[in-house]
C-alpha cells in the first residue's frame, strides 16, 4: 500500500471478536522489513510507553512539571 508522504508501507489489521462487537485495529509501518508479528510486537511496547506516559501526567503531576531536561525531575 502506499501512503501519502510516507510511500510504500505495510498495514496490519487486527481484530477482535466479542459477544456484541468487533474491535478493528489498524498499524501502518514504513519499515517493510518487518514480520507483521514484529509490527505487533512493537506496538505492545510503544502502546505501553504511552500508557506510562499518562499514568505520569494523571498520578504524578508531571503534566504541571515543565521542564526541558528529564534528570531534572527526581522522585524520592
Amino acid at each position: 500500500m502506499r501512503l501519502k508522504g510516507f510511500g510504500k508501507v505495510h498495514v496490519v489489521c487486527s481484530e477482535k471478536s466479542g459477544k456484541t462487537m468487533t474491535i478493528r485495529k489498524y498499524i501502518i509501518t514504513s519499515d517493510r522489513h518487518l514480520s507483521f508479528r514484529d509490527i505487533v510486537k512493537n506496538y505492545r511496547l510503544l502502546w505501553q510507553i504511552e500508557v506510562w506516559h499518562k499514568k505520569m501526567k494523571q498520578d504524578y503531576g508531571m503534566l504541571d512539571c515543565h521542564s526541558p531536561k528529564f534528570v531534572a525531575v527526581e522522585f524520592l
